[in-house]
């Protein structure tokens, strides 16, 4: 049915944004990166990563726009 149709996508956005503001600590960090926790420090402390939006916590969203932006070469 339609109402279910439009409950789905919404539910869809809803669930993702959710997600996208979740915060990431460094170790959850580098888990979702594939690299070691020391690693994700050296590169906070080399700056190449975004700054965490609070102290070692970055948001999911934060992290895939850099990952986006890293890819495409800006």
């Amino acid at each position: 049915s339609t109402y279910t149709a439009t409950h789905q996508r919404t539910t869809e956005r809803t669930n993702r944004s959710s997600s996208d503001l979740r915060l990431l600590n460094v170790k959850q960090l580098a888990l979702l990166l594939g690299v070691s926790d020391r690693t994700i420090r050296r590169w906070r402390s080399n700056q190449l990563l975004p700054k965490p939006l609070i102290e070692n916590h970055w948001s999911v969203l934060q992290i895939e726009s850099w990952q986006k932006a890293d890819k495409s070469g800006h």
